[in-house]
């Protein structure tokens, strides 16, 4: 690996390990006043795709209002792997609306919370500028995992 693509690998690591999905709750704004969370304003929904050999029992889906990571997620949620295994269709309340960065990762090793291992977990990670407007009402986003030996960082 070069010195790029190492540094490169590294600022993902630790950005995305020490934000993405490391709070303990399911949100990061408990601010009932927002009329943008704290509850229900729709789903979002697709396909969840993986193709390698790791095996866990969850998926963690995540909304990011910044790419890269300047802070925990706006939302996360856990999705169960069913025991078909991959692909499989998922479901889940939003409760935000507006422009945000879509992510998710397979915990492989769930005894250390819901945290991303940027070396181990498979995951689906946005690009700068690649928003997706969650809207009220229905949202159609699919991911594909891919294991991190496999990213062109």
């Amino acid at each position: 690996m070069n010195f790029f693509r190492l540094w490169a690998f590294l600022c993902v690591a630790l950005m995305v390990g020490a934000a993405l999905f490391a709070c303990g709750s399911g949100s990061s704004s408990e601010d009932d006043d927002d009329d943008e969370g704290g509850e229900a304003l729709g789903t979002l929904s697709g396909t969840i795709s993986y193709e390698g050999d790791k095996t866990a029992n969850i998926v963690v889906v995540g909304l990011i209002e910044q790419w890269p990571m300047a802070g925990p997620p706006q939302q996360f949620t856990e999705v169960e792997i069913p025991e078909s295994g991959f692909p499989f269709e998922y479901s889940i309340e939003i409760n935000y609306i507006g422009e945000y960065y879509l992510a998710a990762f397979m915990d492989i090793d769930e005894m250390d919370g819901v945290s991303m291992n940027a070396e181990l977990d498979p995951m689906h990670l946005p690009t700068t500028g690649d928003t997706f407007d969650l809207i009220a009402g229905e949202n159609h986003y699919d991911f594909t995992l891919q294991d991190p030996e496999d990213l062109d960082w």
